[in-house]
C-alpha cells in the first residue's frame, strides 16, 4: 500500500493511494472516519496549527479484525491567514511511515528553488519538489531527516523586503570575509524524527501509554563561543566583551541568555511554565582590563498566546534581550510550539545569525537532552536587522 499525493491546506487535507486490498478503512485518531472501497480521502475537519494522526488500513474483507496492510500519516495544517514573517511556523506539513517506506511532504518555499536533504546526518539528495520518499527505512531504527534550503531575502514575502535585500547585500559587500549574497539569504532548516516503523505501525494512539507525553523540558539558550571578543564598534571603549567561551552543551551554565520552559500533561488541561535568565555581560578596554559588567533584565522573555485542550498545549516564546553595557540590537527570536498529549511535538523558529543558538528537548520517551535545533554565530555585526534570518523548523513521529 502506497500512498500516491497529498494535498494539504488550511485546516484540511486531500489524499489519494493504492494497495491490492478491497476494502480500506482510516483512523483520525481514535476516530473510524472511512470505510469504503475507494482510494480517496478528503478530510475538512482539522484544527490548523494542530497534529492529526491517520491510520489507513487495507482489508481484505469487510468484516476483518485484522488489517492485511497498513500506514500511519502524521499531518499538521496551517491557518488561512498566513505570518510571513515566519514561514516555516505555518507551513502544513505531512509525514507517512509504513513497512516499506517513509515520506514527507511540505508546502513549498517560494523561492529555494531546490531542497537539501539528509538522513542521519548524511546528504541523500537534492529535489525540486517539496517531497520526498525514503525507500531504505529500517522498521527497527529511529531516523533523523533534515530539509535544508535557501533563498534570497528579496524573494522572501517580510515587509521591507528589497530596502532590506539592498542593505543586506552592502553589509556583504563591505567585509571581506563574505560574498555579497550571504547575508541576504535567509536560510530554512527542517529537522523530522522518525520513530521505528515496526513499532510505529503496531501501536494504536489509544495504546500509548499514560506517561509517554505528560511532562517536557524545553530548553533555549544564546551563548557566544568565543572566550573574547572585539567590539565592531571601534569608537567604543568598551574594546572588547567576554564570551561564554563552549560549544553546544544543553547542560552549561555560561549563557547570554537561557528560557526554560516546563510542559505537563499530567492534569485534564496541561500547565505550561516558563523561567527566564540572563548571563553577566562584562565588557573590557584596549589593555583587556575589566571596565563593566551587568546582567541585563529577563523582562524580554515572554510566552504568549498560550492555547489549550485536553490534547494539545500551544504557546509562542518572544525574546527581545539587549546588552546591558552598551547601545546594540536586541538578540530576538520567536518560537511557535505545540505539544500533544500523545508525546508528538512540532516547534518553529526564526532567528538572527548571532549569537549562537542551542534549543533542547528533555521527556517524552527520553530523559536525556535532545537537541532539536543548533545554529552557530557567524558574528556580532550580524545582529544588524536588514541580515537575512534563519528559520527552523523541528518535530516528530515516533
Amino acid at each position: 500500500m502506497k500512498i500516491n499525493s497529498v494535498e494539504l491546506r488550511s485546516g484540511g487535507i486531500t489524499f489519494t493511494w493504492e494497495g491490492k486490498e478491497s476494502i480500506y478503512q482510516i483512523f483520525r485518531d481514535d476516530e473510524l472516519i472511512f470505510k469504503d472501497r475507494g482510494r480517496k480521502l478528503e478530510d475538512n475537519e482539522l484544527i490548523p496549527g494542530e497534529v492529526c494522526i491517520y491510520t489507513l488500513e487495507g482489508l481484505k474483507h469487510e468484516d476483518d479484525e485484522e488489517p492485511a496492510e497498513k500506514l500511519m500519516l502524521q499531518v499538521t495544517t496551517g491557518p488561512k491567514a498566513r505570518n510571513p514573517d515566519n514561514i516555516l511556523q505555518e507551513m502544513s506539513m505531512a509525514a507517512v511511515v509504513s513497512a516499506a517506506h517513509t515520506e514527507l511532504f511540505w508546502e513549498e518555499i517560494e523561492g529555494t528553488g531546490t531542497y537539501d536533504v539528509y538522513k542521519n546526518g548524511e546528504k541523500v539528495t537534492v529535489t525540486d519538489t517539496p517531497h520526498f520518499t525514503d525507500e531504505e527505512t529500517d522498521p527497527g531504527e529511529y531516523a533523523i531527516y533534515w530539509i535544508m534550503a535557501e533563498r534570497p531575502l528579496e524573494d522572501s514575502e517580510e515587509s521591507l523586503k528589497r530596502q532590506k535585500s539592498l542593505i543586506a547585500r552592502a553589509f556583504g559587500a563591505v567585509n571581506p570575509d563574505l560574498s555579497q549574497e550571504e547575508p541576504a539569504m535567509e536560510k530554512f532548516r527542517i529537522m523530522k524524527k522518525i520513530g521505528p516503523p515496526g513499532k510505529l505501525l503496531k501501536q494504536d494512539t489509544e495504546d500509548i501509554t499514560d506517561d509517554t507525553g505528560k511532562r517536557w523540558e524545553l530548553r533555549y539558550t544564546t551563548f557566544l563561543g568565543e572566550k573574547l571578543l572585539e567590539n565592531p564598534n571601534v569608537l567604543s571603549l568598551d574594546r572588547y566583551f567576554e564570551g561564554d567561551g563552549r560549544g553546544f552543551d544543553a547542560e552549561s551554565e555560561h549563557y547570554r541568555t537561557r528560557a526554560d520552559i516546563s510542559i505537563n500533561f499530567s492534569e485534564a488541561v496541561p500547565d505550561v511554565k516558563l523561567e527566564g535568565k540572563t548571563g553577566t555581560s562584562r565588557s573590557f578596554d584596549q589593555n583587556k582590563e575589566l571596565r563593566e559588567e551587568e546582567a541585563a533584565s529577563n523582562e524580554g522573555i515572554v510566552l504568549k498566546n498560550i492555547r489549550k485542550d485536553g490534547e494539545n498545549l500551544l504557546f509562542t516564546l518572544n525574546h527581545s534581550v539587549g546588552n546591558p553595557l552598551v547601545a546594540s540590537p536586541d538578540v530576538k527570536y520567536e518560537v511557535h510550539v505545540v505539544f500533544n498529549r500523545n508525546g508528538y511535538f512540532d516547534i518553529a523558529g526564526k532567528h538572527d545569525q548571532s549569537p549562537n543558538h542551542e534549543v533542547y528537548l528533555k521527556g517524552g520517551n527520553s530523559q536525556d537532552w535532545e537537541a532539536v535545533h543548533q545554529a552557530e554565530n557567524k558574528g556580532l555585526a550580524w545582529m544588524a536587522p536588514p541580515i537575512a534570518n534563519q528559520h527552523w523548523r523541528s518535530s516528530n513521529f515516533e
